[in-house]
């Protein structure tokens, strides 16, 4: 199973769920179900979490029955990793094993600012241990800082996250909310939007597909 984390961790999830089904599509295996929940690093009390819980009962218990699952979590970017919390907290309670991917990770710390750059990297590196260690299972990290592409683009999504709720909302005919401190403006969300969004996740799902496949025939 892979589970995305929304809304703006749908599109990375989105892709890296098409490269695995076309690559398991050549072996012959079963595509993995790709699920979403809305990650709320604000919000993560008791009652969130036992929304959650009921969502993924079934599935999870399922899951846990199952010899050889695994459950790929997938996100645009950690901080703090309270977001994710929540759900690894449900995984480790079900001892499914699961991974973590990421296209960013973003320090609560500004190296720029830093006086003593040696300093900084240290702490960087220590800070970035400890976050990745709370959240358990394997995490893989593409980058370093956060990938504006995504997080910054209200199109790209089809959903958006309301405060609390683990279920993200469609977006369509909606406002994304409107977040001032990384210059968002509230825009209205379209079909056209979220149909030209999918048509290039698929390109893109294509393209490292092959590229992986070159890659592991070169390696063998």
């Amino acid at each position: 199973m892979i589970v995305g984390d929304d809304a703006s961790g749908r599109i990375p999830t989105l892709l890296l769920s098409g490269v695995v089904k076309n690559v398991y599509k050549t072996t012959g295996k079963e595509s993995p179900t790709v699920r979403f929940f809305a990650g709320d690093r604000f919000n993560n009390n008791e009652a969130f979490a036992t929304e959650l819980a009921n969502r993924f009962a079934r599935e999870f218990t399922e899951l846990a029955s199952t010899h050889g699952a695994r459950v790929l979590v997938v996100t645009d970017t950690i901080n703090t990793g309270a977001a994710l919390r929540p759900l690894v907290a449900q995984l480790a309670r079900y001892q499914i094993p699961y991974d973590i991917a990421t296209i960013g990770y973003l320090s609560p710390t500004s190296m720029t600012e830093a006086v003593d750059e040696e300093k900084a990297y240290a702490d960087y590196d220590r800070y970035k241990k400890s976050t990745m260690d709370q959240l358990g299972g394997d995490v893989f990290v593409g980058m370093d800082g956060m990938p504006d592409s995504v997080y910054k683009n209200p199109h790209a999504a089809e959903v958006v996250r309301e405060s609390g709720n683990p279920v993200a909302k469609r977006a369509v005919g909606g406002l994304h909310p409107t977040k001032s401190n990384l210059n968002y403006f509230g825009s209205s969300v379209t079909q056209e939007h979220i149909n030209v969004a999918r048509a290039v996740v698929e390109r893109l799902a294509d393209e490292v597909t092959q590229q992986f496949l070159a890659s592991a025939n070169t390696a063998t």
